[in-house]
């Protein structure tokens, strides 16, 4: 799966980042992509979560769905 940040859309909330640090990296300009193709099964689900929880629906993937059950990715809560 290949995975890119539309810098335009995104709004640098940093929901991709919190979720997978090491393939997302946020700036003010907005996300970049640290690691481009991901080829671990839950990766791919965290990141198959985060393109409906993107509030900028910045996110897109190429490629196949994971094979496990993506599952709702909340933002954590700060304290």
């Amino acid at each position: 799966m290949r995975v890119k940040v539309d810098t335009e859309r995104c709004i640098s909330c940093g929901l991709c980042e919190e979720m997978l640090p090491e393939v997302f990296k946020v700036e003010e300009k907005g996300a970049s992509v640290l690691l481009p193709l991901i080829e671990e099964e839950d990766r791919k689900a965290v990141v198959w979560g985060l393109l409906e929880d993107c509030p900028g629906e910045a996110l897109t993937v190429e490629g196949e769905e994971p094979r496990i059950i993506p599952f709702y990715v909340a933002r954590p809560e700060r304290r």
